[in-house]
């Protein structure tokens, strides 16, 4: 009767250790995969900031750019877009991110939304507070970090954008005649998709 009573004790200790390490180990998993998410969601910042850090830079410079020393206008293909596309090949390139900047209606075939960006690009426009959309998926078998920002018309886009036709600036890359400082025209993201540690 002792042994019995020993053993159903000795059960049921080791059935609460057992549940209690479960509990422990279920926790530290989840603190850590929100840690990495955390780590993958703060790289894409840092990431996306400096590309659209440049696009800003060269929308800024557009007048010098593109104008002579005598105020003659002649276009040399380095507006925020193109550029932001070439720094994104580049990178692509030497890293194991891509970037891309896409909309829904692309007027370049390579900047065209996969399943996942037109998901992003939709979820964006229907919630104009956003200023983030990301998510795990697959990529050529690969489980990876996707992470996208909308683009904002700032201050330095409307010497390109939003000006009447004929206005100055409209030669250098009007997509939107009329857009207005602090819209964010729906569908022109980047995205960046990296490699997922969780």
């Amino acid at each position: 009767m002792r042994g019995s009573l020993s053993r159903k004790f000795m059960i049921r200790i080791t059935a609460i250790l057992l549940l209690i390490t479960g509990i422990n180990l279920g926790l530290d998993y989840y603190e850590q995969k929100n840690q990495i998410l955390q780590e993958l969601k703060e790289k894409s910042q840092v990431i996306t900031g400096q590309l659209l850090a440049t696009r800003e830079f060269i929308a800024r410079n557009q007048d010098r750019i593109n104008y002579d020393s005598r105020g003659h206008f002649e276009f040399k293909g380095l507006n925020p877009a193109a550029v932001g596309r070439g720094v994104g090949e580049i990178f692509n390139r030497s890293t194991g991110y891509q970037i891309k900047q896409t909309r829904l209606n692309p007027r370049s075939p390579g900047n065209a939304p996969d399943a996942f960006e037109v998901k992003g690009l939709r979820v964006l426009a229907e919630n104009p507070l956003l200023t983030e959309y990301y998510g795990f998926d697959e990529l050529n078998g690969e489980r990876v970090f996707r992470y996208m920002v909308p683009l904002r018309v700032e201050e330095s886009c409307l010497q390109c954008h939003g000006r009447a036709p004929g206005g100055r600036g409209t030669r250098c890359y009007v997509t939107q005649p009329g857009e207005r400082y602090g819209d964010r025209p729906a569908g022109r993201p980047v995205s960046m998709d990296g490699p997922a540690v969780a």
